[in-house]
């Protein structure tokens, strides 16, 4: 008994007086030479356990279980006391009229296994929180995130996957991948995921891919690898990202800008057809835009008419010939562009200053 540490204690049940040796006192809080009873005893025993301590002792000795005693209880923190965790076991003795004689039994101290237990169990409630933290901010991402193991099977999904493919996360932790999202899109995807169970970390996209519930997306993906402390691969981390929407915006954008370079093509060339009837018009013509008249295109013969001495392209009207400004012309040209109908007219009279 000394050297497991272990203290030897017997109860007689007529008296209530127990006999024990030193390491019992120890372990009870008392003195080496201090007597104890069963009363006393249970005194000394945590108040919110001896009602369970009294009631555990007076079952063996009613014969239950066989006669046997065993409790966990915290003893000491009186008078100094270190506060002690003791694990009492014990085995009722009777006479011939199965009435019980004594109770004899051993104590140890299990102090430092309370401990390491109560240590144990903060890591569990710590580690279950830091788990639920974990899987709120899993299930708030906007992407798929999932893990899957070295057999093919969803250890782990986030909340994505439910919309993804209308199944709740309860039901695809443990399905095999192949199963979840067909054969169609394993042909594609599973070269990937051995790669992933390989150990590799990488990145891909793919297009149109078949899955068996959500239809054909786009996706892009990345693969990080779950080692073992041997250094073995037991799974890897996969995140995907739904782009089949972003692609349909990329093959509109490139449209319009198709559509447009093309529409700007066309109007080159419309501009440069027009330049050349300008250029090769039997009469003077030229071309303004915009509500300043800002002269675009002019042939040799207008230039002519205009005077050669006068710089006109890029220019407004009354700029390249203030002259005709006191002459109603630019008036004219306003009325032309605000309301958009053609004038006609021969023989109008212009003064240039040539």
């Amino acid at each position: 008994m000394e050297a497991v540490g272990a203290g030897f204690w017997e109860l007689e049940v007529a008296t209530g007086k127990v006999e024990a040796d030193a390491r019992t006192h120890e372990l009870m809080g008392l003195a080496r030479d201090g007597s104890m009873t069963f009363d006393s005893g249970l005194d000394l025993v945590d108040p919110q356990q001896a009602e369970r301590v009294a009631a555990a002792s007076a079952a063996a000795l009613r014969g239950e279980n066989g006669g046997r005693y065993h409790m966990e209880f915290r003893t000491g923190g009186r008078h100094g006391q270190p506060v002690r965790w003791v694990e009492s076991r014990a085995q009722a003795f009777f006479d011939a009229a199965g009435k019980a004689t004594h109770l004899a039994g051993v104590s140890v101290d299990i102090t430092a296994r309370k401990q390491a237990e109560s240590e144990r169990e903060t890591l569990v409630r710590q580690a279950s929180a830091s788990e639920a933290q974990l899987r709120l901010v899993m299930n708030a991402l906007p992407v798929l995130v999932s893990f899957v193991t070295a057999d093919e099977r969803y250890g782990f999904v986030n909340k994505a996957y439910e919309e993804w493919f209308g199944i709740t996360q309860e039901q695809l932790r443990g399905r095999v991948v192949r199963e979840v999202i067909g054969e169609a899109a394993y042909e594609r995807l599973g070269p990937f995921v051995r790669r992933g169970l390989a150990g590799e970390t990488f990145s891909f996209e793919q297009y149109a891919v078949p899955y068996r519930l959500g239809g054909s997306r786009d996706m892009k993906a990345s693969f990080v690898p779950q080692r073992r402390a041997d250094g073995r691969v037991e799974g890897y981390v996969a995140m995907l990202q739904d782009i089949t929407g972003l692609r349909r915006l990329e093959r509109e954008r490139d449209q319009l800008m198709r559509r447009e370079a093309q529409a700007h093509a066309e109007a080159e060339a419309a501009r440069a057809r027009l330049a050349r009837f300008v250029e090769s018009a039997p009469a003077a013509l030229g071309t303004v835009r915009g509500p300043h008249h800002v002269l675009e295109l002019v042939n040799p013969r207008y230039q002519a008419l205009m005077g050669r001495h006068r710089p006109l392209l890029g220019r407004p009207m009354a700029e390249a010939a203030p002259e005709v400004v006191a002459q109603g012309f630019v008036q004219l040209f306003d009325t032309v562009y605000r309301t958009g109908e053609p004038f006609f007219v021969e023989g109008m009279a212009a003064k240039l200053d040539l």
